[in-house]
């Protein structure tokens, strides 16, 4: 991935190998601190001991990869840097951002673990005002490795300072392999996509009003907001602005969506009536531009029924294929075929033709099957991957499969809540990539309202720093945080008062990134060896399906103990097996070298 615009006022410096530099520190500086995995989680009060491949980064060309570097502090006042004996290769590569901890007072419901506070926040360094501290604190060390990166070994050490006085260094490497990354703009790129609101995000990142500035700051505001989801993979389902849309255009995107909602037009509301003109006029703008591409989709509805489903959606098809020619519709739903799963199908809308869903994107939890009874077991039906053959009906068809999820107050399927397991956004995107799904979709990444009420309308502001719940469910269930992915990028107790920054990343968006990037490498895993070889590859990750306790529904089986390294160490797995595969070449032709054996990285 490319460098990106958070964390710009880290501190950057670079000429010399750092092993000289190693040498002469004293060895209680070297081993003052504790290198985390993204996915781990530390307190104030108590860190999980130093994983030995976490300051040991290995990354493909084009990736972004990180740590946590973790330290007991005893001074209030703390800040980090690359040290000057580190490669000069990491000069304006490596970005260090505060880890901060929001508190939650109410644990998700049937996931959360308790009160107390919790790492998420990410905030960038600023200078003049450094984190206070008291017991256990930490920065988030990222790395990125250009697309133009030579292949190799690069060493380098951050050093942790109170002031002029240095408390501890860390060591770290990131070897680069010989792969190049797959592209945010790539037909193949995982596509991840996430609603924005830009009323919500203004109420806490204000900008000057236009006749001061001329709308100056929210142009600056739109292009740093978007350049961020841009390099971390992650389509707006709404363009912030209609001054945003150069911006918009000009950056690489996994996927694109032409509005489905623009001024008064709503398609839902207005498609007999309007959607043919407001089609037809939209896509000739895009289209004169060179702005249709292949990954430009159109949202045609969410969870349709009924009526809805048997006449709206199949009449929204046709109107987008023949008057928006090379844009797919998607919408959020499940193919049912009549006698399987219920007595209903809408077998109508992929059985070939213009009225067609192009892309589905399905609830995890009905990805594969559910709960058969005994009497069933009996006369030889078995329920539990039912689904799954009919979403296999579904791609066989050609259509794309993608997932899309809400908070489900469970710990058998990943959810996106703060206080759920710090492995599980991750693991979100990889159980995408293990299925073959080709995108993921969230409603919100940013809803900073009252998390109480679930109407979109005139609901209270809510600062994501102070108040945790941002949804609950029908039953009452409260979630943290699984729909408020970043922070607003002013917050006055981190030293942050620029509204034009961008939004203040998290523990659990950078995972998620890590996530889109792993799905996009087992892509080119499953391009050379096959999808079942690719399967296997993630077979210490995922197992079986089964029933879990509790509900109706089965999902594949997996343990969350260590599962912050298995899914590294599948990663690295991978990242060899890619490298050592016969005629590899990079885009000149020339051959690469074949890399780290699996034993040389410690990942058997």
């Amino acid at each position: 991935m490319s460098a990106r615009c958070i964390g710009r006022t880290a501190t950057v410096v670079g000429t010399v190998v750092v092993s000289a530099l190693l040498t002469s520190l004293p060895a209680a500086a070297a081993n003052a601190t504790r290198a985390l995995f993204l996915t781990q989680r530390f307190t104030p009060s108590s860190a999980p001991a130093s994983e030995p491949l976490a300051a040991r980064l290995v990354a493909l060309r084009g990736e972004t990869e990180g740590f946590q570097l973790v330290i007991r502090a005893r001074a209030s006042r703390l800040q980090a840097r690359l040290s000057s004996g580190s490669d000069s290769f990491l000069s304006g590569k490596v970005r260090l951002l505060r880890v901060g901890f929001v508190r939650i007072e109410h644990p998700s419901t049937g996931i959360g673990f308790k009160r107390g506070l919790y790492a998420d926040p990410l905030p960038a360094q600023v200078q003049g005002s450094a984190m206070r501290a008291r017991g256990w604190a930490g920065f988030v060390v990222l790395v990125d490795s250009p697309h133009g990166a030579a292949p190799g070994v690069y060493r380098g050490a951050i050093e942790i300072r109170s002031g002029e006085r240095l408390l501890a260094t860390r060591p770290f490497s990131i070897r680069v392999a010989g792969l190049q990354a797959i592209t945010g703009d790539d037909p193949r790129s995982f596509r991840a996509i996430g609603g924005l609101s830009r009323s919500w995000y203004e109420r806490f990142a204000p900008t000057a009003s236009f006749r001061l500035d001329g709308g100056a700051q929210a142009r600056a505001q739109t292009r740093n907001l978007l350049g961020f989801l841009s390099e971390h993979q992650m389509t707006p389902i709404d363009i912030p602005t209609e001054q945003g849309l150069e911006d918009y255009q000009r950056l690489p995107w996994p996927a694109k969506l032409l509005p489905n909602r623009l001024g008064s037009f709503f398609i839902q509301r207005d498609w007999s009536s309007r959607g043919a003109g407001h089609l037809r006029s939209l896509w000739a703008s895009w289209q004169s531009r060179d702005w249709i591409a292949p990954n430009t989709y159109f949202w045609v509805w969410d969870e349709p029924a009924g009526t809805t489903e048997r006449r709206d959606v199949p009449a929204i098809n046709q109107l987008v294929h023949g008057n928006a020619p090379g844009v797919k519709t998607f919408m959020t739903g499940f193919p049912y075929l009549r006698g399987r799963i219920s007595g209903k199908s809408n077998r109508h809308l992929w059985d070939g033709g213009a009225d067609d869903v192009d892309a589905w994107a399905i609830a995890p939890h009905r990805f594969y099957g559910r709960w058969t009874t005994r009497l069933e077991r009996r006369a030889g039906i078995d329920r539990s991957q039912e689904r799954r053959r009919s979403i296999g009906k579904l791609s066989r068809a050609g259509k794309e499969v993608w997932s899309y999820t809400y908070f489900m107050p469970t710990r058998s399927i990943p959810q996106l809540v703060i206080d759920g397991p710090p492995t599980d956004p991750r693991l979100l995107m990889l159980w995408n990539a293990h299925e073959g799904n080709s995108g993921w979709l969230v409603w919100q990444i940013a809803r900073w309202v009252d998390g109480r009420r679930m109407r979109q309308n005139r609901l209270a502001p809510r600062d994501p720093y102070r108040d945790t719940i941002s949804s609950t469910t029908p039953e009452g269930g409260v979630a943290n945080g699984d729909v408020s992915l970043v922070y607003p990028p002013v917050a006055r107790q981190y030293g942050l008062s620029d509204p034009t920054a961008p939004p203040v990343t998290s523990l659990r968006f950078e995972s998620l990134r890590d996530g889109i990037e792993d799905a996009n490498l087992v892509t080119l895993y499953r391009e050379r060896f096959g999808a079942q070889r690719a399967r296997r590859a993630l077979g210490r990750v995922f197992g079986s399906v089964r029933l879990p306790a509790g509900v109706g529904w089965t999902w594949r089986r997996y343990r969350h103990e260590g599962l912050a390294r298995r899914m590294e160490k599948a990663r690295r797995r991978i990242i060899v097996r890619l490298e050592r595969a016969p005629k590899r070449a990079d885009s000149s032709g020339k051959a690469l070298p074949l890399g780290f054996s699996i034993r040389a990285e410690g990942v058997r």
